[in-house]
């Protein structure tokens, strides 16, 4: 597991390894995004300036870097596949949301080449042990009573097809072990709810607090997730439908939490 933290030191980097305790990585400086995957001990983040960069094995931060913070387009939700071989992430073409893209990085040519683009905004791109890619696609903010962002799949083989008409804001798309899907939703002002949809049945809500779950990540049939306020966001865990908060000690405040095999 792996998340970004909020100390009195700033915003850092957080690992969770197999003792379960949660350990900031030295030398890092303040970061925005992170993204690993244990199973090959790669590790890419976000600094503050905008600059992306990784390290592997038992490399010492801050790191190689990927991407400089003077790069004229902007990147975001940075994610490594579960083998930890390919990164992902979103491109927002000439540092504006408006025209996105998702691109792979291209070690060969050292940058970010495009991946996959078409119609609306993208977002949450989500690879699969299975080689096909989870993403969302915004293709309303205007005139339709609040965004509308649903659910697309891109298979192995290069197709993509819509998932989901939930007529709703949906983010942060995961798989469990199991099989199911499990995204935040939210419509209007009420804040994000935390779902399921099983394979061959149909969703439902899980969480409905008013607060907003954000970034699901599965372990088998356990859920985590973040449960943001006005205060912050604290690392919540479902399982056998209840939900317990996990205690992080000296941590304030909780984003871009993400579980890799």
């Amino acid at each position: 597991m792996s998340f970004v933290g909020l100390t009195e030191q700033g915003w850092s980097a957080y690992l969770v390894r197999g003792d379960g305790k949660a350990r900031a990585v030295p030398g890092l400086g303040e970061v925005r995004q992170l993204s690993w995957a244990p199973a090959n001990h790669r590790l890419v983040y976000m600094n503050l300036e905008g600059a992306v960069l990784e390290l592997r094995g038992e490399q010492k931060g801050p790191g190689t870097l990927l991407v400089p913070a003077d790069d004229p387009d902007g990147y975001t939700q940075l994610r490594l596949s579960p083998d930890g071989e390919a990164l992902w992430a979103v491109r927002l073409v000439q540092r504006q949301s408006e025209r996105t893209q998702l691109v792979r990085y291209d070690t060969g040519k050292r940058r970010f080449v495009l991946w996959h683009e078409q119609r609306g905004t993208l977002f949450d791109v989500m690879p699969l042990a299975s080689g096909e890619v989870l993403y969302t696609q915004v293709s309303c903010v205007v005139d339709c009573g609040g965004i509308r962002q649903e659910l697309w799949n891109r298979s192995a083989a290069g197709e993509a097809r819509q998932v989901s008409l939930l007529n709703g804001t949906l983010r942060y798309p995961v798989r469990s072990g199991a099989g199911a899907l499990w995204f935040s939703f939210g419509t209007g002002d009420s804040g994000f709810g935390l779902w399921r949809w099983p394979t061959g049945g149909n969703p439902r809500a899980i969480t409905t607090t008013g607060e907003s779950d954000l970034w699901p990540s599965a372990v088998g049939e356990e859920i985590y997730f973040v449960r943001r306020n006005a205060n912050g966001g604290r690392l919540m865990r479902w399982r056998q439908e209840r939900v317990e908060e996990i205690p992080l000690p000296g941590v304030q405040d909780v984003r871009d939490l993400e579980v890799n095999p």
